[in-house]
Protein backbone atom coordinates (compact mmCIF):
# COMPACT_ATOMS: atom_id res chain seq x y z
CA UNK A 1 0.00 0.00 0.00
CA UNK A 2 1.07 3.64 -1.13
CA UNK A 3 -0.17 7.51 -1.57
CA UNK A 4 0.28 8.59 -4.51
CA UNK A 5 0.83 12.67 -4.30
CA UNK A 6 -0.20 15.21 -6.41
CA UNK A 7 3.31 15.70 -8.08
CA UNK A 8 4.97 18.57 -9.33
CA UNK A 9 3.33 20.22 -12.85
CA UNK A 10 5.16 22.84 -13.64
CA UNK A 11 7.41 25.50 -12.31
CA UNK A 12 5.82 27.94 -10.42
CA UNK A 13 2.78 25.89 -10.09
CA UNK A 14 1.49 25.27 -6.20
CA UNK A 15 -1.43 23.45 -6.35
CA UNK A 16 -4.14 22.27 -9.20
CA UNK A 17 -7.90 21.92 -9.08
CA UNK A 18 -9.35 18.17 -9.40
CA UNK A 19 -11.68 18.80 -12.07
CA UNK A 20 -12.50 15.37 -13.32
CA UNK A 21 -11.40 11.47 -11.88
CA UNK A 22 -10.54 9.10 -14.54
CA UNK A 23 -11.21 6.33 -11.85
CA UNK A 24 -13.31 5.03 -8.62
CA UNK A 25 -12.21 3.45 -5.47
CA UNK A 26 -12.22 0.04 -6.34
CA UNK A 27 -10.86 0.14 -9.73
CA UNK A 28 -7.41 -1.61 -10.71
CA UNK A 29 -4.80 1.04 -12.72
CA UNK A 30 -2.02 -0.05 -14.39
CA UNK A 31 1.25 1.55 -14.51
CA UNK A 32 1.41 5.07 -16.07
CA UNK A 33 -2.55 5.07 -16.64
CA UNK A 34 -3.92 8.56 -16.02
CA UNK A 35 -6.04 8.62 -12.97
CA UNK A 36 -7.42 12.21 -13.00
CA UNK A 37 -7.11 15.28 -14.84
CA UNK A 38 -6.18 18.61 -12.85
CA UNK A 39 -6.29 22.55 -14.02
CA UNK A 40 -3.98 25.14 -12.69
CA UNK A 41 -3.65 28.62 -13.59
CA UNK A 42 -1.37 27.58 -16.45
CA UNK A 43 -2.76 24.04 -18.29
CA UNK A 44 -4.78 21.37 -17.89
CA UNK A 45 -3.12 18.35 -17.76
CA UNK A 46 -3.24 14.27 -17.50
CA UNK A 47 -1.99 13.01 -13.94
CA UNK A 48 -0.53 9.71 -14.47
CA UNK A 49 -0.49 6.92 -11.62
CA UNK A 50 2.97 5.69 -10.99
CA UNK A 51 2.42 2.29 -9.95
CA UNK A 52 -0.11 -0.21 -10.97
CA UNK A 53 -2.52 -1.89 -8.16
CA UNK A 54 -5.97 -0.83 -6.83
CA UNK A 55 -7.25 2.05 -5.85
CA UNK A 56 -8.70 1.72 -2.37
CA UNK A 57 -9.10 5.63 -1.35
CA UNK A 58 -9.52 8.77 -3.32
CA UNK A 59 -8.36 11.98 -0.71
CA UNK A 60 -10.14 14.75 -3.16
CA UNK A 61 -13.98 15.45 -4.79
CA UNK A 62 -13.66 16.96 -7.66
CA UNK A 63 -13.45 20.52 -7.66
CA UNK A 64 -11.36 20.14 -4.57
CA UNK A 65 -7.55 21.95 -4.91
CA UNK A 66 -5.05 20.13 -3.96
CA UNK A 67 -1.05 21.38 -3.33
CA UNK A 68 1.71 19.68 -4.42
CA UNK A 69 2.64 17.01 -2.97
CA UNK A 70 -0.66 16.38 -1.41
CA UNK A 71 -2.24 12.92 -1.10
CA UNK A 72 -4.30 12.36 -4.12
CA UNK A 73 -5.24 8.44 -3.64
CA UNK A 74 -3.95 5.69 -1.62
CA UNK A 75 -3.28 2.22 -4.21
CA UNK A 76 -2.77 -1.45 -3.12
CA UNK A 77 0.01 -2.36 -5.37
CA UNK A 78 -0.31 -6.05 -4.34
CA UNK A 79 -3.94 -6.18 -6.22
CA UNK A 80 -1.49 -5.44 -9.34
CA UNK A 81 0.20 -8.70 -9.26
CA UNK A 82 -3.46 -10.41 -8.77
CA UNK A 83 -5.19 -8.68 -11.94
CA UNK A 84 -2.57 -9.49 -14.25
CA UNK A 85 -2.65 -13.07 -13.13
CA UNK A 86 -5.84 -14.48 -14.46
CA UNK A 87 -5.18 -12.32 -17.71
CA UNK A 88 -1.79 -14.39 -18.40
CA UNK A 89 -3.51 -17.66 -17.74
CA UNK A 90 -6.31 -16.93 -19.90
CA UNK A 91 -3.84 -16.52 -23.09
CA UNK A 92 -2.14 -19.73 -23.81
CA UNK A 93 -5.84 -21.55 -23.80
CA UNK A 94 -6.75 -19.28 -26.67
CA UNK A 95 -4.77 -21.34 -29.21
CA UNK A 96 -5.29 -24.44 -28.07
CA UNK A 97 -9.20 -24.10 -28.71
CA UNK A 98 -8.23 -22.56 -31.81
CA UNK A 99 -6.45 -25.71 -33.18
CA UNK A 100 -9.13 -28.14 -33.36
CA UNK A 101 -11.39 -25.86 -34.42
CA UNK A 102 -9.00 -25.32 -37.64
CA UNK A 103 -9.58 -29.25 -38.66
CA UNK A 104 -13.08 -29.67 -39.34
CA UNK A 105 -14.07 -25.88 -40.81
CA UNK A 106 -11.72 -24.64 -42.83
CA UNK A 107 -12.83 -21.19 -42.72
CA UNK A 108 -11.54 -20.70 -39.51
CA UNK A 109 -8.49 -18.59 -39.45
CA UNK A 110 -10.71 -16.08 -40.27
CA UNK A 111 -11.50 -14.86 -37.12
CA UNK A 112 -8.05 -12.99 -37.09
CA UNK A 113 -8.78 -10.41 -39.65
CA UNK A 114 -12.51 -9.73 -37.29
CA UNK A 115 -10.42 -8.73 -34.69
CA UNK A 116 -7.34 -6.69 -36.39
CA UNK A 117 -10.37 -4.74 -38.14
CA UNK A 118 -11.27 -2.16 -35.15
CA UNK A 119 -7.31 -2.21 -34.55
CA UNK A 120 -6.79 -0.75 -37.13
CA UNK A 121 -10.11 2.11 -37.10
CA UNK A 122 -9.59 3.29 -33.80
CA UNK A 123 -6.92 6.07 -35.26
CA UNK A 124 -9.44 7.01 -38.08
CA UNK A 125 -10.52 9.81 -36.40
CA UNK A 126 -7.14 11.32 -35.26
CA UNK A 127 -9.16 14.81 -34.68
CA UNK A 128 -11.41 13.95 -32.33
CA UNK A 129 -10.45 15.35 -28.91
CA UNK A 130 -13.15 11.96 -27.22
CA UNK A 131 -10.39 9.62 -29.19
CA UNK A 132 -7.49 11.21 -28.77
CA UNK A 133 -5.29 10.17 -25.97
CA UNK A 134 -2.07 12.49 -26.53
CA UNK A 135 -2.85 16.09 -27.76
CA UNK A 136 0.03 16.98 -30.62
CA UNK A 137 1.03 20.55 -30.77
CA UNK A 138 3.95 23.08 -30.67
CA UNK A 139 5.02 24.87 -27.89
CA UNK A 140 3.43 27.97 -29.55
CA UNK A 141 0.58 26.55 -30.45
CA UNK A 142 0.62 24.97 -26.40
CA UNK A 143 1.36 28.64 -25.27
CA UNK A 144 -1.45 30.52 -27.25
CA UNK A 145 -4.41 27.87 -26.00
CA UNK A 146 -2.71 28.32 -22.71
CA UNK A 147 -3.28 32.40 -22.77
CA UNK A 148 -6.79 31.85 -23.77
CA UNK A 149 -7.61 29.33 -21.15
CA UNK A 150 -8.38 27.03 -23.06
CA UNK A 151 -8.11 22.85 -22.63
CA UNK A 152 -5.74 22.05 -25.41
CA UNK A 153 -7.60 18.18 -25.26
CA UNK A 154 -10.79 19.46 -25.93
CA UNK A 155 -9.69 21.31 -29.38
CA UNK A 156 -10.40 18.95 -32.51
CA UNK A 157 -7.14 18.78 -34.65
CA UNK A 158 -6.94 19.84 -38.33
CA UNK A 159 -3.14 18.53 -38.74
CA UNK A 160 -1.36 15.80 -40.04
CA UNK A 161 -2.41 12.41 -36.95
CA UNK A 162 -4.18 14.86 -35.46
CA UNK A 163 -2.21 17.73 -34.66
CA UNK A 164 -3.57 20.88 -33.35
CA UNK A 165 -2.81 24.29 -34.96
CA UNK A 166 -2.61 27.92 -34.34
CA UNK A 167 -6.18 28.12 -36.27
CA UNK A 168 -7.73 25.61 -34.60
CA UNK A 169 -7.02 27.00 -30.99
CA UNK A 170 -8.77 30.35 -32.86
CA UNK A 171 -11.77 28.68 -34.00
CA UNK A 172 -12.52 27.09 -31.14
CA UNK A 173 -11.88 30.21 -29.05
CA UNK A 174 -14.07 31.74 -31.10
CA UNK A 175 -17.28 29.29 -31.36
CA UNK A 176 -17.03 28.03 -34.57
CA UNK A 177 -17.33 24.70 -36.36
CA UNK A 178 -14.75 22.82 -34.30
CA UNK A 179 -15.46 24.56 -31.36
CA UNK A 180 -19.03 23.74 -31.62
CA UNK A 181 -17.93 20.10 -31.50
CA UNK A 182 -17.27 20.13 -27.96
CA UNK A 183 -20.01 20.59 -25.36
CA UNK A 184 -19.75 23.21 -22.64
CA UNK A 185 -18.78 21.85 -19.13
CA UNK A 186 -22.61 23.91 -18.24
CA UNK A 187 -23.23 24.31 -14.12
CA UNK A 188 -26.23 21.82 -13.97
CA UNK A 189 -29.71 23.68 -13.80
CA UNK A 190 -31.85 22.70 -10.86
CA UNK A 191 -35.33 22.38 -10.20
CA UNK A 192 -37.79 25.24 -8.37
CA UNK A 193 -35.86 25.17 -5.03
CA UNK A 194 -39.20 25.19 -2.50
CA UNK A 195 -39.45 28.27 -0.57
CA UNK A 196 -37.20 28.29 2.77
CA UNK A 197 -34.78 26.13 1.09
CA UNK A 198 -31.90 26.46 -1.24
CA UNK A 199 -29.06 24.55 -3.36
CA UNK A 200 -25.60 24.53 -3.07
CA UNK A 201 -23.86 23.49 -6.90
CA UNK A 202 -19.97 23.30 -6.54
CA UNK A 203 -18.94 25.42 -9.28
CA UNK A 204 -15.53 23.83 -10.42
CA UNK A 205 -12.68 23.56 -13.45
CA UNK A 206 -13.33 26.52 -16.24
CA UNK A 207 -16.42 27.66 -14.77
CA UNK A 208 -14.31 28.47 -11.89
CA UNK A 209 -11.54 30.09 -13.73
CA UNK A 210 -13.82 32.18 -15.65
CA UNK A 211 -15.88 32.86 -12.53
CA UNK A 212 -12.36 34.06 -10.75
CA UNK A 213 -11.10 36.28 -13.86
CA UNK A 214 -14.68 38.31 -13.74
CA UNK A 215 -14.38 39.00 -10.20
CA UNK A 216 -10.94 40.29 -10.48
CA UNK A 217 -11.53 42.32 -13.83
CA UNK A 218 -14.33 44.06 -11.85
CA UNK A 219 -12.53 44.53 -9.10
CA UNK A 220 -9.27 46.13 -10.34
CA UNK A 221 -10.10 47.31 -13.45
CA UNK A 222 -12.22 50.91 -13.98
CA UNK A 223 -15.76 50.10 -16.14
CA UNK A 224 -17.37 52.42 -18.15
CA UNK A 225 -19.86 52.98 -20.93
CA UNK A 226 -19.61 55.48 -23.73
CA UNK A 227 -22.05 55.89 -26.34
CA UNK A 228 -22.67 57.71 -29.63
CA UNK A 229 -23.75 57.16 -33.02
CA UNK A 230 -21.29 57.16 -35.85
CA UNK A 231 -22.62 57.15 -39.86
CA UNK A 232 -20.35 53.83 -40.53
CA UNK A 233 -21.66 54.09 -44.51
CA UNK A 234 -17.69 54.53 -45.65
CA UNK A 235 -16.43 51.97 -43.66
CA UNK A 236 -19.11 49.33 -45.40
CA UNK A 237 -17.87 50.32 -48.97
CA UNK A 238 -14.34 50.03 -47.83
CA UNK A 239 -15.01 46.66 -46.05
CA UNK A 240 -16.71 45.70 -49.17
CA UNK A 241 -14.08 46.30 -51.21
CA UNK A 242 -11.39 44.95 -49.48
CA UNK A 243 -13.56 41.42 -48.70
CA UNK A 244 -12.11 39.71 -52.15
CA UNK A 245 -8.78 40.23 -51.37
CA UNK A 246 -9.04 39.25 -47.63
CA UNK A 247 -11.45 35.62 -49.25
CA UNK A 248 -7.91 34.91 -51.30
CA UNK A 249 -5.93 34.84 -48.26
CA UNK A 250 -8.25 32.78 -46.08
CA UNK A 251 -9.59 35.65 -44.32
CA UNK A 252 -13.03 36.23 -43.42
CA UNK A 253 -12.96 40.16 -42.79
CA UNK A 254 -15.14 41.85 -40.42
CA UNK A 255 -15.56 45.08 -39.06
CA UNK A 256 -13.56 44.44 -35.92
CA UNK A 257 -10.00 45.19 -37.24
CA UNK A 258 -11.21 48.15 -38.41
CA UNK A 259 -12.69 48.98 -34.98
CA UNK A 260 -9.05 47.99 -33.36
CA UNK A 261 -7.21 50.41 -35.65
CA UNK A 262 -9.70 53.25 -34.89
CA UNK A 263 -8.92 52.51 -31.36
CA UNK A 264 -5.03 52.55 -32.16
CA UNK A 265 -5.53 56.11 -33.63
CA UNK A 266 -7.36 57.37 -31.11
CA UNK A 267 -4.63 55.73 -28.11
CA UNK A 268 -2.32 57.91 -29.76
CA UNK A 269 -3.86 61.17 -29.41
CA UNK A 270 -4.98 60.10 -26.25
CA UNK A 271 -2.20 57.81 -24.21
CA UNK A 272 -3.19 57.87 -21.05
CA UNK A 273 -6.56 55.07 -22.36
CA UNK A 274 -3.87 52.80 -23.05
CA UNK A 275 -2.37 52.68 -19.62
CA UNK A 276 -2.89 50.81 -16.29
CA UNK A 277 -2.54 51.34 -12.64
CA UNK A 278 0.16 50.16 -10.06
CA UNK A 279 -1.40 50.36 -6.50
CA UNK A 280 2.07 49.92 -4.60
CA UNK A 281 3.52 52.49 -5.40
CA UNK A 282 0.10 54.39 -7.23
CA UNK A 283 1.82 54.64 -10.97
CA UNK A 284 -0.04 54.89 -13.94
CA UNK A 285 2.05 53.06 -16.68
CA UNK A 286 1.40 53.99 -20.28
CA UNK A 287 1.95 51.05 -22.73
CA UNK A 288 3.48 51.63 -26.17
CA UNK A 289 2.07 48.35 -27.12
CA UNK A 290 -1.74 48.46 -28.02
CA UNK A 291 -2.95 44.52 -26.64
CA UNK A 292 -7.09 44.62 -27.63
CA UNK A 293 -9.09 41.73 -25.54
CA UNK A 294 -12.02 40.86 -27.67
CA UNK A 295 -14.68 38.98 -25.67
CA UNK A 296 -15.93 35.94 -27.07
CA UNK A 297 -18.97 33.98 -26.13
CA UNK A 298 -17.73 30.65 -26.76
CA UNK A 299 -19.22 27.02 -26.20
CA UNK A 300 -16.93 26.62 -23.46
CA UNK A 301 -17.54 29.51 -21.55
CA UNK A 302 -16.66 33.75 -22.05
CA UNK A 303 -13.25 33.92 -23.58
CA UNK A 304 -11.45 37.22 -24.02
CA UNK A 305 -8.49 36.37 -26.43
CA UNK A 306 -6.25 38.94 -26.69
CA UNK A 307 -4.82 40.24 -30.12
CA UNK A 308 -1.28 41.95 -29.21
CA UNK A 309 0.65 44.43 -30.97
CA UNK A 310 -2.46 45.69 -33.02
CA UNK A 311 -0.44 48.94 -33.72
CA UNK A 312 2.11 47.02 -35.68
CA UNK A 313 -0.36 44.92 -37.74
CA UNK A 314 -2.75 45.80 -41.04
CA UNK A 315 -6.89 45.14 -41.23
CA UNK A 316 -5.81 41.43 -42.86
CA UNK A 317 -2.82 40.69 -39.94
CA UNK A 318 -5.62 41.21 -36.82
Amino acid sequence: MYTFELPEIGEGVLEGEVVKWLVAEGDVVTQDQPVCEVMTDKANVEISIRDGGQVMKLHAEEGDVVKIHSPLMDIDKSAAGKASTPAAKATPPAPKMAAPAAKPDAPAPKPAPTVAAPVRATPATPSSPTNRTKTLATPAVRRTAREMGLDLKAVPGSGKDGRVTKDDVLRYAAGGIAGAATAPAAIPQSKAIPSGQEERIKIIGLRRKIAEQMVKSYRTAPHFTYVDEIDMTDLVIIRRSLKAAATARGVHLTYLPFIMKALCKAFQEFPNFNANVEEDPLTLIVKGDVNIGIAVDAPQGLFVPVIKNVEQKNILQI
